[in-house]
């Protein structure tokens, strides 16, 4: 919830700088919301953080680019796949499955690597309950320094139940 509340306290001054009229600095400051909210449900599964992310993923469909909208896609699959886990919804769990399997396909034609790797380590989640770690694998292969933590930029740490 402290990282919310800083997201919340970073929008006024980010709206205030000239640059932030541009779609991608827009998209930017709605993927840090989403994936901070996405975090706080998924590690309080406090129904509060559902309505957050909901908002903030119909503002990225609002943007009308393909790369808004596999993230939108894939945000959305993530929070069906945490609602499945916290609701025990096999309905939230079919919808995250075909999102994220739309993912898939639109992040390959965009070339948006990571986000279809994401895609697939959730997808792997919902069959079989664990990450295939597709995402920092790539991340360790380029030498990024700590992959497990940058991945957390593009998605949420899915095993073990979290």
């Amino acid at each position: 919830a402290e990282a919310w509340a800083r997201y919340e306290s970073f929008l006024p001054s980010l709206r205030k700088l000239p640059y932030s009229r541009l779609q991608m600095v827009r998209i930017s400051g709605l993927m840090l919301g989403v994936l901070t909210a996405l975090h706080n449900y998924a590690s309080d599964g406090n129904e509060q953080w559902i309505s957050r992310v909901k908002v903030l993923i119909l503002q990225l469909r609002q943007e009308r680019i393909g790369f808004a909208r596999v993230l939108a896609n894939l945000y959305n699959g993530l929070l069906l796949l945490q609602m499945s886990r916290h609701r025990q919804s096999a309905e939230a769990e079919q919808e995250a499955r075909d999102l994220l399997l739309t993912t898939i396909d639109e992040a390959r034609d965009r070339r948006l690597h990571p986000y279809q790797l994401a895609a697939e380590d959730a997808l792997a989640v919902l069959q079989t309950g664990r990450s295939l770690g597709l995402l920092a694998e790539r991340m360790d292969q380029q030498n990024v320094a700590k992959p497990d933590q940058l991945a957390r930029l593009y998605a949420l740490p899915l095993d073990d139940g979290s």
